[in-house]
């Protein structure tokens, strides 16, 4: 039986390790998408994804190529998540590249603008701005990591419509450029094989 993504707090979703959970991701095969099927595998979950084209590699477990906006498109994926992995148990909807504004989150959940807020609040422990902006900086960083794709190319998956405007928010959120947070990181990967391997000398 198909069943909906339960939306948790920061702190709740970094604890999660959704081992054996079977989980199908919407657009998962760049930008937004890949970052969340990759953060899914690395806990443990078994993922399919889709998207329209075949992409050239894709980390998910299994991917199926469906427009999701015609009928044709959801039944052949509800056939694979059937057939290949015997149902599901969560679902994700990526959407992350919108520009979401708290009154069309509002409008999508058919609430007024206030009742919003105070439901997301209470249930999240964090206001929606705040958490939106958490959960893109968590794809960014993600995406810097393991992805070579440009930081301009980033910025857009992730909601931001210019690159400056995805620096300046990094930068104020993380504490240092995106550009550096990824040089980093290169290099903080680089050095552990070695020292690895230093330690195992005689």
């Amino acid at each position: 039986m198909l069943t909906c993504f339960t939306i948790y707090s920061a702190s709740t979703y970094l604890r999660l390790d959704f081992q054996g959970a079977r989980v199908l991701v919407t657009a998962g095969t760049k930008g937004v998408g890949k970052a969340v099927v990759g953060v899914l595998k690395q806990r443990g979950a078994r993922v399919l994804t889709t998207a329209r084209h075949a992409p050239a590699e894709c980390s998910a477990d299994i991917f199926v190529a469906a427009d999701l906006t015609t009928a044709e498109g959801c039944a052949s994926v509800a056939q694979a998540v059937q057939a290949q992995m015997g149902g599901v148990d969560a679902i994700i909807h990526v959407v992350g590249g919108n520009e979401w504004q708290i009154a069309q989150l509002a409008r999508h959940a058919a609430m007024s603008r206030s009742a919003f807020f105070a439901a997301f609040n209470e249930t999240v422990g964090m206001p929606p701005g705040q958490y939106l902006l958490f959960w893109r900086m968590s794809l960014a960083k993600k995406a810097l990591v393991s992805s070579k794709e440009k930081i301009e190319q980033i910025a857009f998956h992730i909601g931001y419509q210019s690159a400056s405007a995805f620096n300046v928010a990094f930068t104020q959120y993380v504490g240092v450029p995106p550009g550096v947070f990824r040089r980093q990181n290169e290099a903080a990967q680089t050095h552990t094989p070695a020292l690895n391997e230093a330690r195992a000398l005689p």
